[in-house]
């Protein structure tokens, strides 16, 4: 065994083999390298935003190696495994990749000669923290008045999603050395994209948003020194946004943090900590240029409205029942002052068009939050918050902002399509504000909204919150009381089903201390003419928040809200304990805005902002009323742009409808300043940038579909009995009953399945049958089908179909060699096809230098007769130009079926590599020993190029014998040979006769330059001839 070997036998046993490939033979020895398993991590401080308190870096990693080698000196080194990164709490898992070069020398050992140890890890994984964890400056804004213990709340209660992405790409290479195998001295560094993206509503007129990230990065070292982990940076920004209608303030945090060096030294400095006290500022005017239209799919089709749009376009939108849409958002007029320059304007669509804008307001008193819906007689409502601010005041948010706040409306007629007088419905020195409509199925409309003293908008007991509400029956009600005295309010949810029926649902935390969550709870009241007082939902420590309401076409109260972080559902009923989950660890932040709404066939859709790989999307679940089931989550979009703000409607053939805002997100790189001398630098953070205001528009359907399609056995032959295995999935949004799979050889059928079971929307199912593959032995195109007969109307027909071939031949390279001789190198390749079918001529066979996929095309060769199964072929190339073949490397390749003429049950193991000697070959045997005195020794070159000065050593007795003769030879040419005489040597002796004994000169075969030869040398005694006469 080479060093090597028995070095690493004492560590790991591993294992050998061989295997005949006549001519040749195959060695393989299989081992764990590195012998210690590789490690290269670090434990940042916990306080580090998502990465804090584990282990960052490479986890305990060993690899599964072979080296191969082969009798004609070929050879090869295979690494492959598993590994991880410690990535924050979680881990990642990676793939280890890599191959080398191995040689076998007959008669020495299989050297291994190099090898590469790659690692490659690429999972994106989500992790979550406390708003208040990622930035912690966001608690100075606590103490602002009206909305301080609303934030308090918010920051308690947000969990933010950041995305971790590695990009691990790390090449280590390794090789023998001194009998050990180490690593050779090198680095390679390892990044992790670390992006934050979030924009909710976390309760009525705030918005919080969260965004950066950052590039961290780690560099490993081999061999150690005395580790593998060199270096790891974790420079990250992160800010955070609070709105409140025309008004922001904002916070960020820095983290510079390094090893070594450490972090305590960041800390102390407060480099990690917060910006200064921010104050709530107007929200900047600096809108970017108009951006393009963004992408239409096959079910999915979004449109840009208002590009660039205000920042807080607070959009709204209703659907009529004959398709009519109308949209309010609002507007930023340009030509009016700071802080008194929104106004409300709205888009209505006729079934071809948008229309152009249309200005509800136009003058300097501040409005927002528009809210829309439809009446019975198709009417358009809007109702929204309206500033009585007294002219040539800037706004500032405190109380004297609050208390102007009042509820407005304007109605759209339909049958003029022209827009009544705005009608006042609150004029009074209290906050009125949070405007809510719901309609009914009998045409009615309730609003309902907020009303508090402006002190503090969740209320307080010495500053209690009112629910009031109005009805529309034509003309607006007389606004009255719904429940008064409130206080600590997290949460509303109101809808109406008809002039006697609604319900109102609110969160509120009971101890008011707004610190912790558990202890919140829901309270319902219901309506039927008239309101009815509170009730608890529930008494427990459970945290129970963020409720929604909808009533479906027939009357059905449906209450989801999150509890214990799940999303929970309630169906007509008021019993916390008949609560079921719709979906589990729903404890991300953009489920703090979550929407929900209903079609006219009782259908429901919940949506929601979902942090995911690509960015914040919108993503949503629709209830199949029919089948009483909710679909897995599905997102309407994927980019790295944040969709927020969004306002759901249904049209009347079941379309989901969307209004929402997209906010650009902005990958930056910025340099902060630690002091004068010192900076840092954060890479590629995301950062909001322009917002659109955009329309989407998703059919909602059944889509079946297939993931797979695979035959056991595989490749079966005539007569065989094997089963066939279809992946069926539901990819729409609603249930499929019963669904049906056909099976058909060709177009001949197998067999058709009516499955027992319900597919709900983003499920899976197994679907298996039972096939004798027929005679004649033939090609057969096996194919499942979802839904033969067309009983399903489906979003799309068109990918109904899953395809497989099967009894096919299989063409594979059983050995590859080449001879070489002065003229040529002779290449001989030896086809099989182990397939079940007839592999049918005419196809090639190509040769390739280095790699069979890049490699120099050295030639192909035709195989023109069918090959039976089991049957083999031998073809050869002669490349009778061995000086052209100089630097092409030494390893040459064989490609069956090349040009990829034949289909082939496993089209990944035509090819074959061998040893490609483009080398000089020094020869010396016994013969080449000749004479009785003196002796002559012959030295032949008979490989392909020319050995430059080779080194020829006589010795008698043995390899450690006495030195008879050293010396270097000329340029030995390819055929050439050279002649060494010995004339020192005499008696009965043993010459062993080395041609480049130290191998110095790299050739084609080294097994071949020793010669030993027994042979008695005369001494020859010369006298004088002496003449006499």
């Amino acid at each position: 065994f080479p060093g090597w070997v028995d070095w690493l036998e004492t560590l790991h046993p591993g294992e050998f083999s061989t295997e005949e490939q006549a001519p040749l033979v195959e060695y393989t020895y299989a081992f764990k390298y590195p012998e210690e398993p590789f490690e290269a991590n670090w434990t940042p401080p916990g306080w580090v935003p998502y990465l804090g308190g584990h282990e960052l870096g490479i986890l305990e990693t060993q690899s599964e190696a072979d080296a191969a080698g082969k009798s004609d000196g070929a050879g090869s080194v295979g690494v492959s495994g598993q590994t991880g990164l410690g990535l924050g709490a979680a881990d990642v898992d990676g793939n280890l990749s890599g191959r080398g070069n191995a040689r076998f020398i007959c008669g020495e050992s299989l050297d291994l000669t190099s090898a590469e140890l790659n690692f490659g890890i690429h999972a994106t994984i989500e992790q979550e923290a406390g708003l208040a964890d990622v930035v912690p400056a966001v608690r100075a804004a606590e103490s602002w008045p009206v909305v301080g213990r609303a934030i308090r709340w918010v920051n308690k209660s947000t969990q933010v999603k950041a995305s971790l992405t590695p990009g691990i790409d790390i090449a280590t290479q390794f090789e023998a050395r001194n009998d050990e195998l180490q690593f050779i001295n090198g680095e390679g560094t390892g990044s992790i994209d670390a992006c934050v993206e979030l924009s909710t509503e976390a309760c009525a007129d705030l918005n919080a948003s969260v965004y950066g990230g950052g590039t961290p990065y780690f560099t490993i070292q081999v061999p150690k020194n005395p580790d593998y982990l060199k270096e790891v940076g974790i420079d990250l920004y992160y800010g955070a946004t609070f709105q409140a209608w025309e008004f922001e303030t904002e916070y960020e945090r820095k983290v510079n943090c390094h090893y070594p060096g450490g972090c305590s030294e960041v800390e102390s400095s407060g480099l990690m900590a917060m910006a200064n006290d921010a104050d709530w500022h107007l929200i900047p005017r600096n809108y970017a240029a108009p951006g393009p239209m963004v992408r239409a799919a096959a079910t999915t089709t979004e449109t840009v409205l208002v590009s660039p749009s205000y920042a807080r376009p607070e959009p709204s939108l209703a659907a009529r029942a004959d398709g009519f849409r109308l949209l309010a958002y609002v507007h930023d007029d340009a030509s009016d002052p700071d802080g008194r320059h929104t106004e409300i304007r709205t888009l209505t669509w006729d079934g071809s068009a948008w229309s152009s804008p249309t200005d509800l307001t136009d003058d300097q008193q501040p409005d927002f939050a528009p809210a829309v819906a439809f009446d019975g007689g198709g009417n358009g409502l809007v109702i929204w918050e309206r500033s009585t601010l007294a002219t040539g005041i800037t706004p500032t948010l405190n109380i004297t902002f609050a208390q102007r706040l009042e509820i407005v409306a304007r109605t759209r007629v339909s049958s003029t399509a022209t827009w009544g007088n705005v009608v006042t419905l609150t004029n009074d020195s209290l906050m009125d504000h949070a405007p809510r409509l719901s309609a009914g199925n009998d045409g009615t409309v309730m609003a309902l909204w907020q009303t508090s003293d402006g002190t503090d908008m969740l209320g307080t007991a010495a500053h209690p919150l009112t629910y009031t509400y109005a009805l529309w029956d034509g003309s607006w009600s007389t606004p009255t009381a719904v429940i008064t005295g409130l206080q600590d309010v997290v949460g509303t949810a109101f809808a109406a089903y008809s002039s006697t029926q609604a319900a109102l649902v609110y969160a509120v935390d009971a101890d008011g201390l707004l610190t912790t969550t558990n202890d919140s709870e829901l309270y319902y009241a219901t309506f039927d003419s008239a309101w009815n007082g509170p009730t608890r939902l529930m008494t427990d420590t459970i945290s129970d928040t963020i409720p929604a309401l909808a009533y479906d076409g027939a009357g059905n109260l449906h209450l989801l809200w999150l509890r214990g972080g799940d999303l929970v559902w309630l169906k007509n009923s008021w019993d916390v304990d008949n609560a079921q989950a719709v979906r589990a660890a729903s404890t991300e932040a953009g489920f703090m805005g979550f929407t929900l709404n209903r079609d006219p066939a009782g259908n429901l859709a919940v949506v929601w902002q979902g942090a995911g790989n690509d960015g914040a999307d919108l993503t949503y679940s629709i209830y199949d009323a029919a089948n009483n089931s909710w679909g897995a989550d599905n997102t309407l979009m994927s980019d790295s742009n944040v969709e927020a703000a969004h306002s759901p409607a249904f049209g009347s053939d079941g379309t989901l409808y969307l209004a929402y805002q997209r906010i650009k997100t902005e990958f930056v790189t910025r340099t902060f300043t630690i002091s004068p001398t010192t900076s840092f630098t954060v890479t590629n953070f995301a950062q909001p940038g322009q917002s659109d205001l955009l329309f989407l528009a998703h059919t909602i359907g059944r889509d079946l579909t297939f993931d797979g399609l695979t035959i056991t056995p595989t490749n079966p032959a005539p007569g065989q009995a094997v089963t066939l295995t279809a992946m069926l999935r539901n990819a729409g949004d609603l249930a499929v009953v019963n669904p049906q799979v056909a099976f058909y050889d060709g177009a001949t059928p197998i067999v058709t399945q009516t499955l027992a079971i319900t597919l709900t929307a983003g499920t899976t199912t197994t679907v298996k049958a039972g096939w004798t593959v027929p005679s004649p032995a033939a090609t057969h195109t096996l194919k499942a089908v979802a839904d033969p007969n067309a009983q399903v109307a489906e979003n799309d027909e068109a990918n109904n179909e899953v395809t497989l071939q099967t009894t096919l031949p299989d063409l594979q390279v059983e050995v590859l060699y080449t001879v070489n001789s002065s003229e040529a190198i002779t290449a001989t390749a030896r086809l099989v096809n182990a397939g079940v079918l007839t592999a049918t001529a005419p196809f090639t066979v190509a040769f390739r230098a280095a790699d069979p996929l890049t490699g120099t095309l050295l030639g192909t060769v035709a195989v023109g007769n069918s090959l039976g199964v089991g049957e083999q072929v031998t073809v050869t190339l002669a490349l009778t130009d061995p000086a052209a073949l100089v630097g092409l490397g030494d390893t040459l390749w064989a490609i069956a079926d090349s040009s990829e003429m034949v289909a082939e049950a496993d089209e990944g193991n035509n090819t074959a590599y061998a040893h490609f000697a483009v080398l000089p070959d020094l020869t010396l045997t016994a013969a080449d020993i000749a004479g009785s005195g003196p002796v002559v020794v012959t030295v032949r070159n008979i490989g392909v190029v020319t050995a430059t000065a080779p080194v020829v050593v006589v010795r008698q007795g043995g390899p450690s014998g006495a030195l008879a003769y050293s010396g270097t030879l000329s340029a030995l040419g390819s055929g050439d040979s050279d002649t060494v005489t010995l004339t020192s040597v005499a008696g009965q002796v043993e010459l062993w006769a080395y041609a480049d004994p130290d191998h110095l000169i790299a050739e084609s075969d080294e097994s071949n330059n020793l010669a030993v030869r027994e042979m008695t040398i005369l001494s020859r005694i010369y006298l004088p001839l002496v003449l006499r006469q």
